[in-house]
């Protein structure tokens, strides 16, 4: 498991009571989720497998306080993973979370850390360079982010990250722990009621650990965001992307003749070999979200950016995503999730493991009591890779959640 700093763990238990002690509002919230799932290829792997049972078992509780200028919000659970099927060992995933905020006149400051452990199956869909290796995954990370209204229509934020990833064996399964730093300002107008333009700036540092392999760049953007009818909005986002990804590489040479080296004459001696690999493209994306009728919403989103992934490289991904839902009745929705990625890495440097990644879900929830839903589906995802594997999973669940009533109360000063 990743090791969580002193600072930040006796920090947030400094926090949470000291706010509580000053709170005026306040609020808990229980919530749990049971999940169970039937898959024929749950690791995409090439090898001969079985199918699997999955069974997730999620409590967590929620808590909050505020008041006139502050907020602050933590949230905690742990995800209890069991599996048959194959020789898996069943995991514990802790999650915590803590959200604060300070609001002032014309300036609102806040930070968001979070520490999580799952699994690189668990979120293959949002994850650069989508799935590497089956490996339990670390993350510690700090956001804290500044927003300024210069004027009535003029804001300017900006944001600072922090997120530190480490793989159980990584090593062992080609994957890397790694350390992005980020640093990112962005300039909003509101040039009407209905929409808003925005140019942006994210530099970044990537380190892995354990090996010599750093890239840093930035992504620059501009872009705006419209609501053109009561049942239809979108945004649009162009820019440029420039990095640089340095490898350091240990090599061991014969000073003299080969042969002086291969029957033990002469010892041989190493050196650092340096390699730099820039790359640059294309950002942004487009989103669209509207409602066709009162009941049925639909989205559509596309998307090319570049972040940190656990292949010791910066991935360039393309994602298409289209989201329906539907409602039926007072309590039956319908829900169609498909989406479409290309992961490209930069420099390179792990030209093997671009891959497109292709899934479609439909999925069914019954609201069957206040507080209570029953949800099932269906998913069905291919993997290939460019180095000619294909990977095919198919997938049925079904899973039972609470979402407890929240628990307030307040105190005067």
């Amino acid at each position: 498991m990743a090791n969580i700093p002193l600072f930040n763990v006796a920090t947030l238990a400094f926090l949470i009571p000291a706010a509580a002690a000053h709170a005026n509002e306040w609020y808990s919230q229980f919530t749990a989720s049971s999940r169970t799932e039937y898959n024929d290829n749950y690791r995409f792997s090439t090898l001969p497998h079985r199918a699997e049972w999955v069974n997730v078992l999620y409590p967590s509780v929620a808590v909050a306080n505020k008041a006139d200028r502050w907020s602050i919000a933590a949230t905690g659970g742990a995800a209890a993973n069991s599996y048959a099927g194959e020789n898996r060992n069943h995991r514990i995933d802790p999650r915590f979370s803590v959200i604060a905020i300070y609001s002032g006149e014309r300036y609102r400051g806040g930070i968001d850390i979070a520490a999580v452990r799952d699994s690189t199956l668990a979120n293959a869909q949002t994850g650069a360079g989508v799935i590497l290796a089956d490996a339990e995954r670390n993350s510690l990370s700090m956001n804290p982010t500044w927003q300024f209204s210069l004027t009535e229509r003029v804001a300017l934020n900006i944001g600072y990250g922090l997120t530190d990833v480490s793989y159980g064996a990584g090593m062992y399964n080609g994957l890397f722990n790694y350390q992005n730093k980020t640093l990112n300002a962005d300039v909003g107008y509101q040039y009407s009621s209905m929409g808003t333009a925005n140019a942006s700036i994210n530099y970044f540092q990537y380190r892995t650990r354990h090996t010599e392999i750093a890239s840093k760049g930035y992504n620059a953007l501009i872009g705006f965001s419209q609501k053109f009818t009561e049942r239809l909005a979108g945004t649009l986002n162009v820019g440029e992307y420039r990095t640089s990804t340095t490898v350091h590489q240990d090599i061991s040479y014969c000073p003299g003749r080969i042969y002086e080296c291969y029957f033990g004459l002469m010892a041989y001696e190493k050196t650092t070999v340096t390699r730099q690999f820039p790359a640059r493209g294309y950002s942004g994306g487009a989103m669209i979200e509207g409602k066709l009728t009162d009941a049925t919403k639909i989205q559509t989103k596309f998307d090319r950016s570049i972040s940190p992934s656990g292949a010791g490289a910066i991935a360039q991904t393309d994602k298409l995503m289209i989201y329906i839902s539907t409602q039926w009745f007072a309590k039956l929705d319908l829900t169609l999730d498909a989406s479409v990625y290309r992961s490209k890495y930069s420099a390179g440097t792990q030209t093997i493991n671009n891959s497109r990644y292709y899934a479609v879900s439909p999925l069914l929830r019954w609201n069957f009591k206040e507080a209570w839903s029953l949800e099932s589906g269906v998913r069905r995802a291919r993997l290939h890779y460019d180095s000619g594997a294909t990977i095919i999973a198919n997938a049925i669940f079904a899973g039972l959640r609470y979402d407890g009533h929240k628990n307030f109360g307040s105190r005067r000063h």
